[in-house]
């Protein structure tokens, strides 16, 4: 009986074993997943018991392990027990970084800038057919804050003029108090002729960046009103008693003017610097394109701009024109900023699963570890290509700046 025990046992185990040589289920499964897994457009393990393989047109096959079976749902939506007697399934993905850009982000700022050289400064006076042309051009890249991707540096689209920053005064030489200055009695105590006190600016191409000269027609003017710009100091002063005349008529007065020749006019120009409204041009600029602020007055006001002397007029990025002339490139140095908003490029990230390895394990002990890679991902390195989950082709053919794989 001991011996016919022992050979029954012998036999049962030996079934066994025969048995499971013969249920090639485990090997079945396991083959079948990794295979949708390699000839996959992408895929996605969104837990570790379920994988989500997608093919070409975006129709999912999804593979889902729930008490005690391994199922597997079409893209039809049907869904079937693909194998049974499961004691746990496993997967994991080894990703790979895929970029693409995102909608553009719109941020507020100083987008350019040009630093004070060292040297002394002097105070530049510009009256009635004067100006002052002023070169900038915006840099491609964008400011630090918008990169949110590592590796990846943001560029700017373009930007609105908003704002410029440099050191001014400006006299308001239309007033009455300089009638006297600028006319001939009889005049008109309503001073008609009054322009009003106003700084221009008008907005050029120019031909190059660090090259001030205007090219082409202005693009748009803004008229800065002298209430919004820092007054010049100024004095009367008698020649004679050498010394501060406070006895001046604030009028036309020209019987008292012709008898007091000796009272001259004097400005103490002391800049400050000052940010001057420019939203009213209404311009967009690029970056990498060339351009010129041009400063002028009109009538009897002069503004005076704090200028560096510089050794040459060689890139220096300021122009003069005197008295109607033409635009001159000028040795001088002018620190100035310009601001706005910028509309700036944005780069999304993804992981996307390049390898799955799946651990399955049967109720009987049995187990198998396997790994695949996803072919359409591990063969385009570049994260700028690929595909990510969502994208089919014909995201490609409605989007030609898209690249298939």
């Amino acid at each position: 009986m001991t011996a016919a025990s022992a050979g029954l046992s012998m036999f049962s185990t030996a079934t066994s074993i025969a048995r499971a040589e013969t249920d090639t289920r485990l090997d079945e499964t396991a083959t079948h997943i990794l295979g949708a897994v390699r000839d996959a457009w992408w895929v996605d393990v969104p837990a570790a018991n379920q994988l989500v393989v997608s093919d070409p047109f975006g129709a999912l096959t999804s593979f889902e392990f729930d008490d005690g079976a391994l199922s597997v749902t079409r893209p039809s939506g049907a869904t079937g027990v693909l194998l049974d007697d499961v004691a746990q399934v496993t997967f994991a993905a080894q990703s790979q970084q895929r970029l693409r850009d995102d909608g553009p982000l719109t941020v507020s700022g100083s987008w350019f800038t040009a630093g004070e050289p060292a040297g002394t400064p002097v105070e530049l006076s510009l009256e009635a057919g004067d100006g002052l042309a002023l070169g900038f051009s915006m840099a491609h890249g964008a400011p630090d804050s918008v990169d949110t991707v590592a590796g990846v540096a943001e560029q700017r689209l373009s930007a609105s003029m908003d704002q410029l920053t440099l050191a001014v005064s400006f006299l308001d030489g239309d007033q009455h108090i300089f009638c006297h200055v600028h006319a001939s009695p009889p005049h008109n105590p309503t001073h008609p002729g009054y322009l009003g006190g106003k700084l221009f600016v008008d907005l050029y191409e120019a031909r190059a960046p660090d090259d001030a000269l205007p090219y082409g027609p202005s693009l748009g003017r803004v008229e800065v009103p002298a209430a919004e710009l820092p007054p010049t100091p100024f004095l009367w002063w008698d020649t004679i008693k050498n010394k501060e005349a406070n006895h001046v008529p604030n009028g036309t007065a020209w019987g008292w003017w012709g008898l007091h020749p000796e009272i001259e006019l004097v400005l103490t120009p002391t800049t400050s610097f000052t940010t001057i409204d420019l939203s009213g041009f209404g311009q967009i600029v690029e970056p990498g394109r060339a351009y010129a602020l041009v400063l002028t007055v009109e009538g009897w006001d002069s503004i005076n701009v704090r200028v560096i002397p510089t050794l040459s007029a060689d890139f220096s990025g300021v122009a003069v024109a005197s008295g109607g002339g033409s635009f001159v490139p000028a040795p001088l140095a002018v620190g100035r900023s310009l601001a706005g908003a910028q509309l700036c490029t944005q780069t999304k990230e993804q992981q996307v699963a390049r390898t799955v390895a799946a651990t399955i394990v049967m109720d009987d002990g049995r187990q198998l570890k396997s790994s695949a890679a996803v072919f359409g991902q591990v063969t385009v390195p570049e994260p700028w290509y690929g595909v990510v989950p969502g994208e089919t082709p014909g995201a490609w053919l409605a989007d030609p700046s898209l690249d298939l794989p």
